[in-house]
């Protein structure tokens, strides 16, 4: 996992998550798992504590030079 974010708290911080694919076809699967980790593992759960209202998650997944990148948006509680 890996964040951005910058000081000024209007500015949505980004969360990363990573995954390698062992097919071409697979693609689509893991940056679903890489979403699914964010969520499921509550990564950005310590955002609102810092004064962030949203946060890009995405999910990247690679296969050889290859890869598949999914973007959610979420406004935190």
């Amino acid at each position: 996992m890996a964040f951005l974010r910058s000081l000024d708290v209007s500015c949505p911080p980004i969360v990363l998550g990573l995954k390698v694919s062992e097919t071409y076809k697979g693609l689509d699967q893991a940056s679903d798992r890489a979403l699914a980790q964010i969520r499921d593992k509550a990564y950005d759960s310590w955002l609102p504590e810092e004064g962030y209202t949203e946060v890009w998650n995405y999910g990247i997944a690679f296969y050889r030079k290859q890869c598949r990148i999914k973007a959610e948006h979420r406004f935190l509680p």
